[in-house]
């Protein structure tokens, strides 16, 4: 009998659904915790599980009790990469650290537990949240925060003192007296953690994405059995007839796929992708496509008579899809003779060669410079007044075309098809 994941790799939407409704208020309970902010936590469980589908499919993940333990490793990963991002000295130390020193200006609505948590520092919350919900020793929190041993230790020794003095300051400052112990924060932690709820809009976000992957993945599967039907009947005829072989390099050529990218308020950019010249690249944006992972996103950054880039879940680029692929451009010694003329629809990355994801770029006027160091995969073959409106019609903030979360464009949907 087939176990859940190898249901989920063929498209089984409802063991899908039940491997996230197993995991899902951990998750968002972590991120509460870790991220003390309630929406910021919410917005972390839809790109949080793409990725847990990612390392699902490829073949990270084996089993149930696989899954559970990535979701948690996944979230505290999120939630540091997110704070540091926000903070990026967050989980920084010097020999004269002194935890038990509280802050300035203290935080003095919520109930006790909040409070608490509320006028930790970002390190201390970390360690003494995965202490007190995973159950996670010094040896181990030392390693997730790339911190010393000594230093996690030091800041556990300090807990009583921290949480006793929050408490007392401020029980002065608003003539409330109201106390607090160790033991009682922790329970408090636990119980929050196992009583958490996804928001609306995140649940329906990630339930969204699991149909979109699961028909992506049946339709993926249908695909190959037809393609193995095919090829296997070109063998056999093969045998018996030799001139066959033009049949079988038919057989086998790469499809061709149209992907329809409707932008709201502005209309429908169709792009003819070019699975011969960039395979890898074509087949990452079918996958992420099919699996509705750009719906809801957006064009975070747009520069008139350049191009207009989107894809990124964190709207500023710096995110993706935690997968990268393989460069396939001349530069990286993949041939690939496509051209960034207008029109040109390519992957973005970083200076690694290899780091594309899901980020890509649409090119509004001629830009052949970066032929052989960036992987054109296709054309738009309709829409360029599109692209021409929003990039005429942008506002960047700044000389890198960075636009405003408020005034970035939305990729309402991405529907592939093949061509005729």
């Amino acid at each position: 009998m087939a176990t859940t994941i190898e249901l989920v790799k063929k498209g089984n939407e409802k063991e899908m659904k039940s491997l996230y409704n197993g995991v899902k208020t951990e998750v968002m309970g972590l991120c509460r915790l870790l991220l003390n902010q309630e929406k910021a936590a919410g917005n972390a469980v839809a790109p949080i599980f793409q990725n847990l589908w990612d390392s699902l499919l490829a073949g990270e993940i084996s089993s149930q009790e696989g899954f559970e333990k990535k979701a948690v490793a996944k979230t505290i990963a999120y939630c540091i990469q997110k704070t540091k991002k926000k903070n990026p000295k967050a989980f920084q130390t010097s020999e004269q650290n002194r935890f038990d020193t509280l802050p300035s200006k203290l935080h003095l609505e919520g109930n006790p537990w909040e409070l608490v948590l509320e006028n930790l520092t970002d390190l201390t919350r970390f360690v003494y949240v995965l202490h007190a919900v995973c159950g996670y020793d010094s040896k181990r929190l030392a390693a997730l925060l790339e911190l010393k041993k000594e230093t996690v230790d030091q800041a556990l020794a300090a807990e009583d003192t921290v949480v006793e003095g929050i408490c007392t300051a401020v029980s002065a400052q608003k003539k409330v007296p109201f106390s607090l112990s160790v033991e009682q924060f922790h329970a408090a932690l636990v119980e929050q953690k196992e009583q958490a709820v996804v928001p609306e809009m995140a649940q329906r976000a990630v339930l969204g994405r699991i149909e979109s992957l699961s028909l992506s993945l049946r339709k993926k599967s249908k695909r190959n059995k037809i393609l193995a039907s095919v090829i296997a009947g070109v063998v056999v005829v093969a045998c018996a007839v030799t001139g066959i072989l033009l049949g079988v390099n038919h057989a086998s050529a790469a499809p061709d796929y149209y992907a329809d990218i409707e932008i709201q308020d502005y209309g429908t950019v169709t792009v003819q992708l070019d699975a011969e010249a960039a395979p890898i690249t074509v087949e990452n944006f079918v996958n992420l496509a099919e699996s509705g992972f750009y719906d809801g996103l957006t064009f975070h950054r747009i520069i008139d008579g350049f191009m207009m880039q989107g894809g990124d879940p964190e709207g500023d680029g710096t995110g993706g899809s935690y997968t990268t692929i393989k460069g396939e451009f001349s530069d990286n010694g993949v041939e690939n003779n496509l051209s960034h003329t207008r029109g040109a629809i390519s992957m973005a990355r970083s200076s690694d060669y290899d780091s594309a994801s899901s980020q890509f770029f649409i090119v509004q006027e001629d830009s052949t410079y970066l032929d052989g160091q960036y992987a054109c995969f296709g054309y738009v073959t309709e829409g360029m007044d599109i692209v021409d409106e929003i990039c005429t019609s942008a506002q960047p903030t700044d000389d890198n075309g960075t636009i405003s979360a408020d005034q970035q464009p939305v990729i309402t949907s991405i529907t592939i098809r093949e061509g005729e």
